[in-house]
Formats: structure tokens, sequence, C-alpha cells
């Protein structure tokens, strides 16, 4: 170590280090746990703002622990210790939350109309039954 370098104890040098001891490429890590290539490397540089969300944040790091082997709880606990705080409006969890409402909208809304088609057609039928009925 040169000199101004300081070996601190992050949650993303922990992780890192424990990786190369145990002799794991990031991309074998990747295809492991299937989280992408680009999140590990967020999560071992400490850049947790291309993350999408600081509850992936959390769940990355655990994962990426239980892979390595090690307790993932007190490596969220310096995480949470550092005072790094996610952006709310990050586009990936944004954008995320977005499609999953479009979905879930578009979907409910086909259903109630199905449910609308089918009461309409019913309530024809049983009024022409009814019609027919009375004569």
């Amino acid at each position: 170590m040169g000199e101004g370098e300081l070996n601190v104890a992050t949650t993303g040098n922990l992780l890192r280090s424990e990786r190369e001891r145990q002799g794991w490429t990031l991309q074998e890590v990747s295809v492991a746990i299937h989280i992408k290539i680009e999140y590990l490397q967020a999560l071992e540089m400490d850049q947790y703002d291309c993350i999408p969300g600081e509850v992936f944040v959390k769940g990355f790091i655990r994962c990426y622990a239980s892979f390595l082997g090690v307790s993932g709880e007190p490596l969220v606990s310096i995480y949470k210790k550092k005072g790094i705080t996610i952006d709310k409006d990050n586009k990936g969890l944004s954008s995320m939350t977005d499609v999953k409402e479009t979905r879930i909208r578009k979907r409910y809304t086909k259903k109630k109309a199905r449910w609308v088609e089918i009461s309409l057609v019913s309530g024809f039928l049983i009024f022409l039954v009814l019609i027919i009925w009375m004569r």
C-alpha cells in the first residue's frame, strides 16, 4: 500500500477482497447469483446510485455475501453506517415501477372490461328469456 492509501473497511472493499481471496471472477459470481455484473461492480466500488433502489442494494449485498459464504448482515450494517442514501427519484427504480404499474393497470382494465362484457351479455340473455317466458 502506498502513501496516502487507506484500507477502508467498506462493504464493497470487503466483498471484493473476499471474492478475490476465493478466486472468483465477477463474471462467475454474476452467473451464479443472477445479478448483473454492472451491479456487482457498483457494489464493489461502493457506487450504489447505479443500483435501482436501496432495497435492491441491501438484497444484492446479502445475496453476494451469502454466495461467498459470509454473513450479509454485518455488511449491510456497514453500508447503513456509512450514511449512503439512494436517490428516491432513481430513474431505474421509477421506470421499473412505472412499467409494473402500467402492466397491472392494463391487466386490471382488461379483466374489468371482460367482466362487464360477460355481465351485459348475461343480463341481455336473461331479459330475453323472461320476455319469451311471459308471452
